[in-house]
């Protein structure tokens, strides 16, 4: 099975992928997986031979998902891999907004022949964050792990987020994290604010306008280590420029309107650029990847649902169909078996919004009946799978 990469994938996970069993380079002809980082990618880098691709990160903005559904094409990312290189660079960010470490280290750099110590400490002097409040946007992996170690530190958190599934909300601590309902409910008590959250475009675009930094604390900190676009930074910078605001902005993206706004620091998209944050995104990238192309098994899918069939030792051949959830589907897949006399030994079937997915392990199968199959206008990919043979 051939595997393309894009950007350079940790060798700890590409080690996994089996040597005689997979082929995996930079310039792999026919590939049946697409495995990348930051790398944005083009429709027409996407053979039709792709059944899969997986995201070494948490953010799918760099993958045209929308396409990639349509075509049949199964996008996974890996959350959670890098929650621990982010969560730090978050905390750092918050010291070095409320602190004058940056500028401190500048000023011994740069004036080693005429150094006047005990008035640049004045100048320089800055914040603790015990005792202070911290707003969290965005309660996932990251957001957790933030405010868990905030609170470690001194601080009360209070976290906020509309999206949050009855599954994660059982992990909020709340003892450690006060959840709120409302994001105007919390924004004029926080002395710092956070954001981990996806950017979606018409949804997440702009969330934090002009209406909701004007409630924000005049001196708050502002710290986004998640994606570019979640805050409207031109009225922040005009916040700065007036005056109104005069805390500090800590940002991973890079925007040339603040290259003379002394409020903001800017960081090259570090948040999950470490050794272990690599390492772990490229393994749970690979594992997702097997266990989709040898199996059929989806996880941490960003467009089609999560699905496990376990495989029984009567199994032979695995069906495996991504269609439009429209009613007849499952029906002409089993009429056809039916008529061909092949056994479905189990299934499974789940959807997610408009896609849906099944699993059918059958005790035999011919090839000839792929188009057969196929000849449904809500079908958009079909495989067989060979095991136990």
């Amino acid at each position: 099975m051939n595997i393309q990469i894009f950007n350079n994938i940790a060798k700890k996970g590409l080690s996994l992928f089996t040597p005689n069993l997979y082929n995996v380079g930079n310039n792999i002809e026919q590939p049946l997986g697409i495995l990348l980082r930051s790398h944005k990618l083009q429709e027409s880098e996407v053979n039709k031979s792709v059944l899969g691709i997986a995201r070494c990160g948490s953010g799918v903005n760099n993958i045209p998902i929308k396409t990639m559904t349509n075509k049949g094409i199964v996008v996974f990312n890996t959350p959670g891999a890098n929650a621990n290189a982010v969560k730090e660079l978050t905390i750092c960010s918050m010291l070095l907004a409320s602190r004058g470490i940056y500028n401190g280290i500048n000023y011994i750099k740069h004036n080693t022949d005429n150094l006047n110590i005990e008035d640049k400490k004045k100048e320089y002097k800055g914040t603790e964050l015990y005792g202070k409040t911290l707003g969290i946007i965005g309660l996932g992996n990251i957001g957790r792990l933030v405010g868990e170690t905030a609170h470690s530190l001194g601080m009360d958190v209070i976290g906020y987020d509309p999206y949050l599934s009855l599954k994660d909300a059982w992990k909020v601590s709340g003892d450690k994290i006060t959840k709120v309902d409302e994001l105007k409910q919390f924004l004029s008590e926080i002395n710092y604010l956070t954001l981990h959250i996806p950017f979606i475009k018409d949804v997440t675009e702009n969330l934090i306008n002009k209406e909701l930094i004007d409630i924000l604390k005049s001196d708050v900190h502002i710290i986004n280590m998640s994606r570019d676009g979640l805050i409207d930074e031109k009225v922040l910078y005009e916040k700065y420029v007036s005056k109104e605001l005069t805390g500090n902005y800590v940002t991973d993206f890079y925007n040339k309107i603040f290259d003379n706004c002394s409020n903001v620091s800017t960081m090259p998209h570090l948040g999950a650029s470490t050794n272990e944050a690599e390492e772990n995104s490229a393994i749970m990238a690979v594992q997702q990847m097997k266990n989709f192309l040898e199996y059929g098994n989806i996880k941490n899918s960003v467009n089609l649902p999560d699905i496990k069939l376990s495989m029984t030792n009567d199994t032979k051949f695995r069906l495996t169909v991504i269609n439009n959830n429209n009613p007849g589907v499952i029906s002409h897949i089993s009429n056809i078996l039916h008529d061909n006399n092949i056994n479905i030994l189990q299934q499974v079937n789940k959807s997610k919004d408009a896609i849906a997915y099944s699993i059918f392990d059958l005790d035999k199968f011919r090839e000839d009946l792929v188009q057969n199959l196929k000849f449904h206008d809500d079908i958009k990919k079909i495989r067989i799978i060979k095991l136990n043979t």
